[in-house]
């Protein structure tokens, strides 16, 4: 028998995402209902009881919807899995990425914070705290409909981020959990809502995520006495004791990187702000979720400028730039470190590379496709936008040299008059031209003639 008659099945067999089959009773809602998950991956098969819902606020609007599930045993309560390496929970995220045209943003962009972000800031006492979350993709099934890739996470929790929990004995708070949900009062300036009770779990723009306020008491002190050392300290006092108040290495991380990502929807909302112990310190640490506006694409799929400052509206900010001492410097001593070796267009081909793959291999980016461009008014093909986000990318870096005052080609730029950046020139066919002197560079240092 020739041998490719022998090889020519195998050839045939696809590799495959792992699987989730999901049946639930009816058509998903914003509650949580009965259903049975199969998980299969490889060989392995495993089903599950769940309750499963839709999840997101603007998600909603997408025809591919966004779930939440939690697993449970025969008796109907809560049951611990371990989904492809990471942590054991109960409780999963199914994210769409309904308006991501490369269906990894998220994902790479959570690579890259983990990668980059500093240790929490009570690491010595909590080692295993994860500030970010791990995640996998996936190919789901509802109700009998193939529904295309997944991004299965982690969620962003007590339980990830190691916060000290409710002493219920006592009747003591200690590690507390906020996120950012709207743009209302988000961006610590003056405001005028009422200050929040402790009887409502949601406040302008706000909403308390740890304690549960379905099963615990809440408190909204840690963040009301944060947000008026903000909105009213004077500058001696906030240049003084910010650094009580605030992890500043994380809140520089965060800067340069929503700067990288053009992330304009974690400027504000799309957030998390922790306190590790509030008996021990009122320090508060941000913590970033959802970063699907990002690598130069916007939250409805459009592109994304590439020459676009984040963060001027937000008054920490603005109050690190004019009060902390050596602030301006520090932020640009560090997005060079990071430009040394992480934000480098290798670098940063580099994390998507491994997914753009995945998906090709598996036809997985062909199936979404197939199942979900067009929809909601977005056309995508993904491997095209590997290129995309390469080019943007590109840009992006040269327009963030010069505004954090770094560049690899050299020190001495031909400055514009007022806004501290450089001359530029885009060619017709969209090559970035850096002008030095009296002559023109490409983004990669190479002297170019007109």
């Amino acid at each position: 028998m020739h041998i490719f008659s022998l090889l020519f099945p195998l050839l045939l067999q696809i590799p495959s995402l792992p699987e989730f089959i999901i049946s639930t009773e009816n058509s998903l809602t914003e509650s949580f209902q009965n259903g049975e998950l199969v998980y299969i991956n490889n060989t392995d098969t495993v089903h599950f009881h769940i309750d499963c819902r839709r999840r997101g606020a603007s998600s909603m609007i997408y025809d591919k919807p966004a779930m939440a599930i939690k697993l449970k045993d025969e008796q109907g309560e809560n049951l611990d899995f371990s989904f492809l390496g990471m942590r054991e929970d109960n409780y999963w995220v199914l994210d769409a990425m309904a308006i991501d045209c490369a269906r990894m943003r998220n994902r790479a962009a959570m690579n890259l914070w983990l990668e980059m972000a500093p240790p929490v800031w009570y690491h010595q006492e909590e080692p295993k705290a994860k500030n970010g979350c791990s995640g996998q993709f996936i190919s789901v099934v509802l109700n009998d409909k193939p529904m295309g890739i997944y991004h299965l996470l982690e969620r962003l929790d007590r339980k990830q981020l190691k916060l000290k929990k409710y002493d219920a004995k006592e009747q003591e708070f200690k590690g507390i959990l906020y996120k950012t949900c709207s743009w209302e009062n988000v961006a610590f300036n003056p405001f005028s809502n009422p200050e929040p009770t402790n009887n409502q779990s949601t406040w302008a723009g706000w909403e308390i995520s740890y304690p549960d306020p379905d099963d615990e008491p809440i408190t909204w002190e840690p963040l009301m006495n944060f947000y008026h050392f903000i909105v009213d300290s004077d500058s001696a006092t906030f240049a003084n004791q910010i650094a009580d108040y605030l992890d500043i290495p994380t809140f520089i991380d965060y800067q340069l990187f929503i700067q990288l990502l053009s992330a304009r929807d974690n400027a504000g909302k799309n957030n998390y702000w922790s306190f590790y112990n509030i008996q021990s310190s009122p320090r508060a640490m941000i913590s970033l979720w959802d970063i699907d506006h990002s690598w130069g694409r916007m939250y409805d799929g459009n592109e994304e400028e590439s020459d676009y400052i984040l963060g001027e509206g937000n008054n920490i900010q603005r109050k690190l730039r004019l009060y902390y001492p050596h602030y301006n410097e520090t932020i640009k001593t560090r997005y060079a470190e990071l430009r040394s070796h992480i934000f480098t267009i290798q670098h940063l081909d580099s994390i998507f590379l491994p997914y753009f793959e995945l998906f090709a291999v598996t036809q997985m980016d062909k199936t979404e496709q197939t199942l979900w461009s067009g929809h909601n008014n977005i056309t995508f093909d993904i491997p095209s936008e590997k290129d995309y986000i390469h080019q943007w990318l590109q840009k992006r870096l040269v327009f963030l040299d010069f505004y954090y005052d770094y560049s690899t080609i050299t020190t001495s730029f031909i400055k514009t008059n007022n806004d501290n950046r450089p001359l530029k020139l885009l060619l017709p066919n969209g090559n970035l031209l850096i002008r030095r002197a009296d002559d023109f560079y490409t983004i990669d240092g190479n002297k170019y003639r007109l």
